[in-house]
């Protein structure tokens, strides 16, 4: 990463060293390159999740070397015998065992990556496995989920910049009294949060003309 970039920043690098199990919500404009800047600031070893349909008899050896856990979204395909549901079990037990391990686990809460400045309407399953992890130890974890923000002056160019915003962390423990399985309203107040904090940590563009603005004002600078 010192090589392919040019200038490699971090700021609040200090977020990452907890011993307690971690959830970590980077945003995603860079499909390769995100999950490995994230992975080399993080003390511990940290699990993946990705889209299941690139998991196949040849990749799974591969991809369960990296600790990367397969996720099935709807518009995912799956030759599994399995229906999406329960695969989706299969992902959410597999995170539970992590984190009850003192894990960190990484998430790409927009679920998908597409290279420019804005933040894709974040998906609820950051914060369903957050909360049914503590839910099923009686909210003894101490989970937090650390938003961190991917800013890169050029995300397809080798020796552009990068500067990695990590954002301060949100405590599960704060919903304990709120948390109903019953319910989705403490998923959607968490997941409103995960949403406001990423926003913090990165340049947010509301369109073209805006985006290429900062992108001059960046050149001049």
């Amino acid at each position: 990463l010192r090589v392919f970039f040019k200038r490699f920043q971090v700021s609040n690098q200090h977020f990452l060293t907890t011993p307690t199990p971690v959830i970590i919500t980077p945003n995603h404009p860079n499909t390769f390159m995100d999950p490995l800047i994230v992975a080399t600031l993080v003390p511990q070893q940290v699990s993946f999740l990705a889209n299941g349909s690139i998991f196949s008899r040849f990749t799974r050896p591969i991809f369960k070397y990296f600790n990367v856990v397969p996720v099935y979204r709807k518009i995912d395909i799956s030759k599994a015998d399995l229906n999406q549901a329960e695969l989706n079990k299969r992902t959410f037990n597999k995170c539970y065992e992590l984190l009850e391990k003192n894990g960190s686990l990484m998430i790409f809460p927009e679920g998908t990556s597409i290279i420019e400045r804005r933040l894709r309407d974040i998906k609820t399953g950051t914060a369903r496995i957050a909360l049914g992890a503590e839910y099923e130890n009686n909210f003894n974890l101490n989970i937090k989920i650390i938003p961190i923000g991917l800013n890169y002056s050029d995300a397809k160019r080798f020796r552009s910049e990068v500067f990695v915003n990590i954002g301060e962390p949100i405590f599960l423990a704060d919903f304990k009294e709120k948390y109903n399985p019953e319910t989705f309203d403490a998923v959607e107040e968490l997941t409103n949060r995960i949403e406001q904090s990423l926003a913090n940590t990165i340049i947010i563009t509301d369109n073209d003309t805006e985006d290429e603005l900062v992108r001059n004002i960046e050149v001049l600078y």
